[in-house]
C-alpha cells in the first residue's frame, strides 16, 4: 500500500502543472495521445479500403474508330533491269583478268581467262583429227583390217588407262592424302590437322577408298582387252572423282589454316601446293580415261562402219561418219577450251569481279556482275496477306522519300518460302545496284465503308476451337459475344458476322472473364 501511494505521489509530482517543467510534460504527453490515435484511425480506415476492390478498368472502342495497319513497310534490294551474274564453267587457276571494277564492257569481252595449256593441246589435236577425217573422205573405202587394229590399239591402251588410273590414285592416297591421317591402315584412326568438324567424314572416306584400292587392285590384275572396258573405265573415273572430292577437302583445310599449325614439324599451309599437284595429276587420269573411253566408242564405231562398208552396203558411208565423229571431238574440244575463257554475254558496267589473277576456283565459282546501271529496280517478297493488297500501277514510296512503282507481282507463292515476289521500278538516280532499301506501302483506302472488312484487334478475341466471341459492357458487367473470324494479317482479325461497326466492344480481352465487374474507358 504504501508501494502505491509512493507511486502515485512521484506521477503527481512528475505531472505538477504548478511547474513549468510539469507542464511542458502535460502538454507532450497529450501530443503524443493524440497522434496515437490519429496512427491507429488511419490503419483502421485502411483496412476497411482494402476489403472493398475496384472493378478493373477496361477500355472500349467500336469497329469505325479503330486504326488498322494497312500502311506497311518492306525491305527490298535493288539490282539492274539487265544483269549477268556470271560463273566459272570449268575448274582452274586463274591466268588473266583484264578487266577491273567499274569497267565498262560489251558482250563477248574477256573478264577472265583460266590455264588452258592442256584444253587448248586437246583442241589441236581434235582439229589433226577433224582434218584427216576430210582427207579419209575422199578414199572410196576403209580398211576393216585397219579399223580392227585400231580398236585393238585403244582397247590395248584402256586397259593402260585403267591400270595407270590405279597406280596414281593408289600413289596419292599412300603417299599425300594419308599424310594427314594417324596410321590409317589401323582400324581407329583420325585427322592430324584442323579438320573444321569434318574429321567423321574425313575418316569415314578414308576407310571406305581402303576397300576401293583393295577391289581396283584386284579388277586390275583380271582385267584383258578382251573385257567390256567401257564400263570398267566408267568406275575407274568415278574411283579418281572421289579422290579428287577428297584432296579438294584437304586443299581447303591446308589453304585456312592458322599460320603456326604445324604437321611434321611443317606449317599446315605448305602443304597445299603437293595437293594442288596431286589434284593436276587426278585430272590429267581423269582426262586420260574420258579420252580412253572416247577413242574406244570411235574405235568400235569405226570397225561397225568398215565391216558395214566391206560388204557391200553403200547405204552408209563410213568416211562421213568418221567426219562426223571427228567434228563432234572437235566441238567438244572448243566447248572445253571455250569454258577456260569467261566472256560476258550483255554489255554493261563491272559491278563486282570476284577473283584474279593466281587465284583457283572450281565450277560454279563467281567471277563478275556485269549490269546495265541505267535501268534499276527493286526486288521484294510479301506474304500472301500483304500480297492481296497491292496492284500492279500502285505507287510506293522508297527510303521515305524516292517515288517508285510496282511493275510485277508473281502470280503465285514459293513453295518453301510462302512468299510472292513482287518488283518495284523507279527512275531515282539515287538507288544504286546492290542497296537495301525500305519500301513504304500506302493505305489504298481513305475511309472505311460498309463494303470493307471489319477488323479489330486480335487482343479483343476470344478464340475458340471454331471461331470466338468479344466482350461488350452492359451496366458494368463483361458480356461475351459470339463472333465469326475471318483472316488474321499482322495484329488484326477480321471478323465476318457477329459485330457492326458501331458496337462498343473490350480492345483486349486477355484475362477477362464473362460477368466480371468492370468500369469501361472510351478509347
Amino acid at each position: 500500500m504504501n508501494v502505491l501511494k509512493a507511486i502515485v505521489n512521484d506521477f503527481i509530482g512528475f505531472f505538477d502543472i504548478r511547474t513549468r517543467r510539469g507542464v511542458i510534460r502535460v502538454i507532450v504527453s497529450v501530443l503524443l495521445i493524440i497522434g496515437a490515435t490519429q496512427v491507429v484511425t488511419q490503419l483502421t480506415r485502411t483496412e476497411e479500403t482494402a476489403t472493398e476492390p475496384l472493378p478493373p478498368t477496361v477500355t472500349v472502342t467500336t469497329a469505325s474508330a479503330v486504326v488498322t495497319d494497312d500502311d506497311f513497310s518492306l525491305i527490298g534490294t535493288v539490282a539492274a533491269v539487265e544483269q549477268a551474274r556470271i560463273q566459272t564453267e570449268a575448274a582452274g587457276r586463274v591466268t588473266r583478268v583484264p578487266v577491273a571494277l567499274g569497267n565498262t564492257v560489251s558482250a563477248g569481252t574477256v573478264i577472265a581467262e583460266l590455264e588452258n595449256a592442256s584444253a587448248y593441246a586437246a583442241l589441236l589435236q581434235a582439229e589433226g583429227a577433224y582434218e584427216a577425217a576430210l582427207a579419209a573422205a575422199a578414199q572410196s573405202e576403209v580398211s576393216v583390217d585397219s579399223a580392227r587394229n585400231a580398236l585393238r590399239s585403244a582397247e590395248d591402251n584402256a586397259v593402260n588407262a585403267y591400270r595407270n588410273a590405279y597406280t596414281t590414285v593408289s600413289d596419292a592416297i599412300l603417299t599425300t592424302i594419308d599424310t594427314f591421317y594417324s596410321n590409317p591402315q589401323n582400324i581407329n584412326f583420325g585427322v592430324l590437322i584442323d579438320s573444321d568438324g569434318q574429321a567423321p567424314t574425313l575418316v569415314r572416306e578414308r576407310k571406305d577408298l581402303s576397300t576401293v584400292l583393295s577391289t581396283w587392285q584386284t579388277e586390275t590384275s583380271r582385267l584383258s582387252a578382251s573385257d567390256d572396258l567401257v564400263p570398267a573405265l566408267t568406275d575407274a573415273q568415278q574411283r579418281v572423282v572421289r579422290v579428287i572430292n577428297l584432296v579438294d577437302s584437304f586443299v581447303t583445310l591446308t589453304s585456312s589454316a592458322d599460320p603456326n599449325d604445324t604437321l611434321a614439324g611443317t606449317p599446315v599451309r605448305t602443304y597445299t601446293e603437293s595437293l594442288l599437284s596431286v589434284r593436276s595429276s587426278l585430272n590429267g587420269t581423269l582426262n586420260t580415261l574420258d579420252g580412253s573411253i572416247t577413242a574406244l566408242q570411235n574405235a568400235t564405231e569405226s570397225v561397225r562402219q568398215a565391216e558395214i562398208g566391206a560388204t557391200g552396203n553403200n547405204e552408209v558411208s563410213v568416211a562421213n561418219a568418221q567426219v562426223k565423229q571427228a567434228l563432234g571431238a572437235l566441238r567438244a574440244a572448243e566447248a572445253n577450251y571455250n569454258d577456260t575463257i569467261i566472256r560476258t554475254p550483255i554489255a554493261g558496267t563491272v559491278n563486282e569481279l570476284a577473283l584474279q589473277a593466281g587465284d583457283y576456283v572450281s565450277v560454279n565459282a563467281p567471277v563478275a556482275l556485269i549490269a546495265n546501271n541505267n535501268a534499276l529496280e527493286i526486288t521484294t517478297f510479301v506474304g500472301e496477306a500483304d500480297a492481296r493488297r497491292m496492284s500492279i500501277g500502285q505507287t510506293v514510296l522508297i527510303e521515305s522519300s524516292i517515288p517508285g512503282v510496282v511493275t510485277a507481282i508473281a502470280p503465285g507463292i514459293d513453295t518453301e518460302t510462302r512468299k510472292t515476289e513482287v518488283k518495284i521500278g523507279s527512275e531515282s538516280t539515287e538507288l544504286q545496284t546492290g542497296d537495301t532499301v525500305a519500301i513504304q506501302f500506302e493505305n489504298t483506302t481513305d475511309k472505311p465503308d460498309e463494303t470493307t472488312p471489319i477488323r479489330i484487334p486480335i487482343t479483343a478475341v476470344k478464340f475458340t476451337a471454331t471461331d470466338g466471341s468479344v466482350f461488350l459492357v452492359e451496366d458494368n458487367t463483361l458480356v461475351a459475344r459470339p463472333v465469326m473470324v475471318g483472316q488474321i494479317a499482322g495484329s488484326f482479325v477480321t471478323i465476318e458476322s457477329g459485330l457492326d461497326r458501331s458496337t462498343e466492344f473490350v480492345v483486349d480481352a486477355r484475362g477477362l472473364t464473362e460477368g466480371l465487374a468492370v468500369e469501361p474507358v472510351r478509347n
